[in-house]
């Protein structure tokens, strides 16, 4: 108990000290000087280096502590741990001829710690600060961002740099020290005492002109780029934007107009002043001069078409250009195989042909002359001789020509995808199921026998077979010695003689086959693929878990060791030693 009020006096103390009035005792404690430690050094318990001031620890189980705090022995206390800050460490008990002294945390998650030593103690930076001599030899700390003062000679710049989140850095110039400007924003400008300073990269560093100089600036070309400031002995040019266009204007100066106007012309009195607008957005109008009438600006949708008389007019591109044709001829146009392409019109002698849908339909011919507009799944229609057989192949997929044609022979078949061509006995064609195969007709003394297909891409077979047809399991079975399938995992059965065991071994892997046999002796134990089988002393096995392998009987006073496996699918050991296990 008599520890524990001392430490409780510890803490008391040190709170009345911070409070200006520490140089009173308390009953039960000796003096102040239990928890002043020498002014060089720093206490846990005491005020400086921005130690807690008015703590006094709770006495807690283990473990109990919040993340700020560090869990310290406390038995010699009367207790099992104190919850601590971390910045102040564990605290100690010096003898009163020591110094307690204190190392800060010297990085975020460390922890402080405190020691007794019989000479002054040494100054230690926390990891925000940076150790800096003293002119006098001494040692003191400074903030990092500040980095360690200097004392420069008269007659020159005390300069300082600042790093954003790094240690900054000082100097002594002999000239004006520079300054330190945003990478992203600023730009470093020069004065003319030599010194520098910072401006906003979008005005560029300023200029001083002459009186009879104009100051001009160009703004940044892009996001990223400076502006630009210069004296010109002649009047600045115009600078324009990015939707402008610079043109010289009637008394000579640079001007700006919108692209979609253009540059004005001046032009003869017996010429015509002609205007062109953009054709794309952001693009530049064109104004021009002409002896000739100015041309008639068309769209993008329509064609511009000529007249008699040598000008032109517009037309849709759907329909083309207009033709005037003879009392003889037939006025014919063809639309646009596609969004954006030219119509077409024409004079023909004959009459016009159909126009067709390019995407849909294929124009054929009639017989008396002319087209006619088939849907592309029928194809064009044939009309075939006596004797002939009438042909036709569909369309592959959507979108593409079907066929129809004579021929002298009989049709070739056409199957589909889940089919496959199969020769008849009058030399013809027939489809059948790809699965099944090309049926056969077999004499009545012989077997008709099938073998499914292999895969989705083989095909089944028939044929004829003057002996019964051989068994044919599927993917999942296995074929025995009577003719019968059964399950891979169960394996072909075996009769055993009177006395024996049947034994039955699992398959080593997923769909591998299992095995049965006939032993004299018990069936061994069939272990799985995480196993290994181990024997026992009257031969017979069992099974243990790979990573642990196979144990050992050892001999009173011998140690009974293992071995971990080293690897994934190794195995474990295990081994009897007269000395201890490694």
């Amino acid at each position: 108990m008599a520890r524990l009020l001392k430490a409780i006096c510890l803490a008391v103390v040190a709170q009345a000290a911070a409070a200006a009035a520490g140089q009173e005792e308390l009953e039960g404690c000796t003096s102040n000087a239990d928890v002043l430690a020498s002014s060089t050094g720093a206490s846990v318990l005491q005020v400086g280096r921005g130690l807690e001031k008015t703590k006094i620890w709770p006495f807690t189980s283990d473990g109990q502590c919040n993340d700020t705090e560090v869990s310290c022995p406390a038995a010699d206390w009367g207790a099992s741990s104190i919850c601590v800050p971390v910045e102040q460490g564990c605290p100690v008990t010096c003898q009163t001829d020591h110094h307690t002294c204190h190392i800060p945390p010297t990085c975020e998650a460390c922890i402080g710690a405190n020691w007794c030593s019989p000479s002054p103690c040494p100054v230690i930076c926390t990891f925000h600060e940076l150790q800096c001599e003293k002119d006098d030899g001494g040692i003191m700390c400074a903030p990092k961002k500040d980095g360690c003062p200097i004392t420069c000679p008269e007659g020159q710049h005390k300069c300082h740099e600042k790093v954003e989140g790094g240690q900054g850095n000082s100097w002594c110039s002999a000239s004006p020290c520079t300054t330190a400007c945003s990478a992203t924003e600023e730009v470093s400008c020069l004065k003319n005492d030599g010194s520098t300073f910072c401006a906003p990269k979008s005005s560029g560093c300023p200029v001083s002109c002459a009186s009879d100089e104009h100051p001009c600036h160009s703004p940044p070309s892009c996001e990223s780029c400076l502006g630009t400031n210069w004296c010109s002995a002649t009047a600045c040019s115009v600078l324009c934007k990015a939707t402008e266009v610079s043109c010289v204007g009637s008394n000579g100066t640079d001007i700006c107009l919108p692209l979609e106007s253009g540059c004005p012309v001046n032009c003869p009195k017996d010429n015509h002043k002609c205007h062109t607008p953009p054709d794309c957005q952001g693009c530049l109008a064109n104004n021009w001069c002409s002896v000739t009438t100015c041309p008639v600006a068309c769209k993008a949708t329509e064609v511009s078409c000529a007249k008699a008389d040598g000008g032109n007019f517009c037309a849709l591109l759907a329909s083309g250009c207009p033709v005037t044709c003879t009392k003889d001829e037939h006025k014919c146009n063809t639309t646009p195989a596609f969004e954006g392409d030219f119509g077409s019109s024409w004079c023909s002698a004959v009459p016009c042909p159909k126009s067709c849908n390019a995407t849909k339909e294929i124009s054929c011919p009639k017989k008396k002359g002319g087209n006619k507009c088939v849907a592309k799944e029928k194809g064009c229609p044939v009309t075939c001789a006596d004797g002939q057989f009438k042909c036709r192949m569909s369309a592959a997929h959507e979108g593409s020509l079907a066929s129809n044609w004579c021929s002298a022979t009989p049709c070739p078949v056409t199957c589909n995808l889940t089919e496959m061509v199969c020769p008849t006995a009058n030399g013809s064609s027939t489809c059948a199921d790809r699965d099944q195969g090309c049926p056969v007709e077999c004499a009545s003394k012989q077997h008709a026998c099938h073998l499914a297909a292999a895969s989705s891409d083989s095909t089944g077979t028939n044929w004829c077979s003057e002996s019964a047809c051989p068994v044919t399991c599927n993917a999942t079975e296995i074929p025995c010695q009577n003719g019968t399938c059964v399950p891979a995992a169960q394996g072909c059965a075996v009769n055993c003689s009177a006395g024996d065991y049947s034994c039955h071994t699992p398959g080593s892997c997923n769909g591998c086959a299992a095995s049965n046999w006939c032993s004299s002796t018990t069936c061994p134990v069939a272990c799985n693929s995480t196993e290994i089988s181990c024997a026992k002393a009257d031969s017979s096995n069992f099974c243990v878990p790979m990573r642990s392998g196979c144990p050992v009987d050892c001999a009173k006073g011998e140690h009974d060791c293992h071995e971990p496996p080293t690897s994934n699918g190794s195995v474990g050991s295990h081994w009897c030693s007269v000395t201890a296990c490694p």
